[in-house]
């Protein structure tokens, strides 16, 4: 009997803490990168990663984790942003980041896109109008050199 409780004790103790982390996890609203988005959630506000070819190579998959690119500390960064943003303010802000390319007409969708190791992007002549068209209309891009622009 003793043993058993020694056992059954610390595995129930382990099953309601993971159970609890689910709950809270799922309460936030996050949801995995696969998920697609709900295209009927609308918002006052996003945040919008720009995705860019840079020059030496866009390191998407297992380079992810490098830094240089347009996907450096994604997803984390933008997690803990929004989640201040819904913390601190009352604007009515989506609870999970996008990420959009400068091909994709979404761009155009998001009033508000942040852009970071800008020094390595590599646009083409169409990407750098569609870029100009998208502030043109009223886009807000802002813009996060790190330190390999110097």
């Amino acid at each position: 009997m003793k043993l058993g409780l020694r056992i059954l004790l610390p595995l129930l103790l382990g099953l309601s803490s993971a159970l609890i982390a689910f709950q809270r996890s799922r309460d936030q609203g996050w949801r995995s990168e696969e998920e697609p988005a709900d295209s009927s959630e609308r918002n006052e506000w996003a945040f919008t990663r720009l995705h860019y070819a840079s020059r030496g190579g866009d390191y998407g998959g297992f380079g992810r984790f490098r830094s240089g690119g347009w996907f450096e500390d994604y997803p984390k960064a933008d997690r803990q942003f929004v989640q201040g943003v819904l913390r601190l303010t009352r604007i009515d802000a989506r609870p999970t980041q996008e990420v959009v390319d400068l091909d994709s007409d979404a761009l155009f969708d998001f009033p508000w896109i942040y852009a970071l190791n800008v020094g390595s992007w590599d646009f083409t002549d169409a990407q750098a109008k569609r870029m100009r068209e998208y502030l043109l209309r009223g886009g807000f891009l802002v813009v996060e050199p790190f330190p390999r622009c110097r």
